[in-house]
């Protein structure tokens, strides 16, 4: 595994855990922190940091922040298909943000 998916699902984690206003904020926030990376790396790492947190940890909030990862990465890879499919460009995590201020502003809000 690169260091950037490290790195990308160590702050997934982080903020897995620590957050109590939802999360929907937290894929533009990995964007943020990695523009430059793989779109699939985000996907790679809330897949990663929510497998961890379900192997890992017991507790009833911890495994609703697992299944809201799951969700997030289910999102992303969605919205990775349908920028493919609309031929717009897809080479970085950067690249969500104009997807997502064209089409689908869900993780702007």
């Amino acid at each position: 595994m690169s260091g950037s998916v490290d790195e990308l699902t160590e702050f997934a984690l982080h903020h897995l855990v620590a957050r109590s206003d939802g999360l929907r904020r937290l894929p533009r926030d990995l964007v943020a922190f990695r523009p430059d990376c793989a779109p699939l790396e985000l996907v790679l790492a809330l897949s990663l940091a929510a497998s961890s947190l379900e192997s890992s940890f017991s507790g009833e909030a911890d495994q609703a922040a697992a299944a809201e990862a799951w969700r997030l990465a289910a999102l992303l890879a969605v919205d990775l298909h349908m920028m493919q499919h609309l031929n717009l460009r897809h080479v970085c995590a950067a690249d969500y943000l104009a997807y997502w201020r064209g089409h689908d502003p869900y993780f702007l809000g």
